[in-house]
């Protein structure tokens, strides 16, 4: 065992604060909740022992964080807390947990929204399908298990970003932030500037495992331009998301896309016709009349909207 690896990767949320702390102590601040309930983290941060949003807030930026208990006389320093967060939940169990745009936690986050599009009742239940889904895991967790020890075998991993890709972030964000500031959504604004960081996290990310995959992991390399592409595409669709879930903190509008909307809002210019819409929609493979209902309902929930010359107009 090297004295850089990680004893406990996991971590409930229905922890309280003190054991949150203990674990993160223990782990060097490494961590990794998953949890398929927001409740589930809702509930804890309710209770006086469970409250620990600032500790998930400062592993944003990686932050040290420390604390002192008078009664025991205990200090705990952690230099870097390193914890990332996967939820799923309804729109109801977002808004206990946020409250509000102005939550600090709220432009921490990538966000996904959706609504199934299913006409044909189905049973919750298993996926049904011919893949060993177990034996699948257990392949990708030997490959990620491989990766881990590389990189934990080398001291330390710096991750090189040229002038022009950076250059090319700041410019694709700016055009975000230019419309959030249209749209008077102040709140929102800190989300794009902390995309910046949210592109490079990823990009850093993928670099990592393709020079994993190329068996060429060094102390210090290059990222790709192809995984700052990939990057970039993830974050503004996030962004994109997060615009609407933003508006359900203090409205009551509809933010979900089904399937064919998001894929068609995704690929259309910022301005368009219906026609180009039809056709763009038929390249992709979808099907006249359900481009026509998706086109209706973008309109209907606000994420384009239509000119008095004919033309619609994205909305983010």
């Amino acid at each position: 065992e090297t004295n850089r690896e990680t004893k406990r990767l996991f971590i409930p949320a229905n922890i309280s604060q003190a054991g949150m702390i203990e674990l993160l102590s223990h782990n060097k601040g490494v961590g990794i909740i998953i949890e398929s309930e927001i409740d589930t983290l809702v509930n804890a941060n309710k209770q006086d022992w469970g409250n620990y949003s600032d500790i998930i807030r400062n592993a944003f930026e990686n932050e040290s964080y420390s604390n002192y208990r008078s009664g025991t006389g205990k200090l705990t320093e952690i230099e870097q807390v390193k914890l990332s967060m996967a939820l799923s939940g309804t729109g109801i169990q977002f808004k206990n947990l946020m409250v509000s745009p102005e939550n600090g936690l709220f432009s921490r986050g990538c966000y996904y929204a959706f609504e199934s599009n299913d006409t044909v009742l189905k049973s919750f239940g298993r996926m049904k399908t011919d893949m060993d889904i177990d034996a699948s895991f257990e392949s990708f967790a030997t490959i990620a298990s491989t990766y881990y020890k590389a990189a934990i075998a080398l001291e330390k991993i710096q991750v090189n970003f040229s002038a022009e890709q950076m250059t090319n972030v700041q410019e694709a964000l700016q055009v975000v932030f230019d419309k959030i500031n249209e749209k008077g959504e102040k709140e929102f604004e800190a989300n794009v500037k902390r995309a910046f960081s949210m592109v490079l996290k990823i990009a850093t990310t993928l670099s990592f495992l393709e020079h994993c995959d190329d068996n060429g992991l060094t102390e210090e390399f290059n990222c790709t331009d192809k995984a700052i592409a990939i990057a970039m595409v993830l974050v503004l669709i996030f962004l994109m998301h997060g615009s609407k879930v933003y508006d359900t903190l203090s409205t009551n509008n509809s933010i979900t896309l089904n399937s064919s909307q998001q894929r068609l809002y995704y690929i259309l210019p910022e301005k368009f016709t219906k026609e180009e819409a039809l056709e763009a929609a038929k390249d992709i493979g979808i099907k006249e009349r359900t481009a026509y209902n998706a086109i209706n309902g973008l309109e209907k929930k606000a994420w384009i909207i239509l000119n008095a010359d004919g033309t619609y107009v994205k909305q983010l």
